[in-house]
């Protein structure tokens, strides 16, 4: 009831093996909302030792939360992590190249990344902004 307050609905990464059709179109329905601001968090987090088929189902759901952001022109809150390296990064940029206009609205949250991947970032989408964890 306070509107100060707004939300962001999305299914977080490491948890796509509860996420059903349904939940999809729950999400949407949620994302219709006008204190509704933005689809997220969403992405890509192989911060863990993760098998093929949970890679697999982690850039499905993503895929399709990220056709829901541009769908409903909602910016979006992007996960991206790895445990070593930039693969997560390349998957992440890669998926959504293939998808998200080049200006849409996206905050790239809790990054952790060199200088150099920020301007990767920043390349491809202008509109991105940082958020930094803590221990950063």
């Amino acid at each position: 009831e306070d509107p100060r307050v707004f939300r962001t609905f999305g299914v977080h990464p490491s948890r796509v093996g509860k996420c059903s059709r349904r939940v999809l179109l729950h999400m949407r329905d949620f994302l219709q909302h006008p204190r509704a601001v933005a689809v997220g968090e969403m992405g890509l987090n192989y911060h863990r030792n993760i098998s093929e088929a949970q890679r697999g189902a982690q850039i499905a759901v993503f895929h399709k939360q990220l056709l829901m952001a541009v769908e409903l022109q909602k910016p979006m809150v992007i996960h991206c992590r790895d445990l070593v390296g930039s693969r997560a990064e390349i998957d992440c940029l890669a998926i959504m190249k293939s998808i998200v206009p080049r200006f849409h609205r996206i905050h790239c949250h809790c990054f952790g990344g060199s200088l150099h991947q920020m301007w990767s970032w920043k390349r491809c989408f202008p509109n991105t902004v940082f958020g930094f964890a803590g221990a950063l």
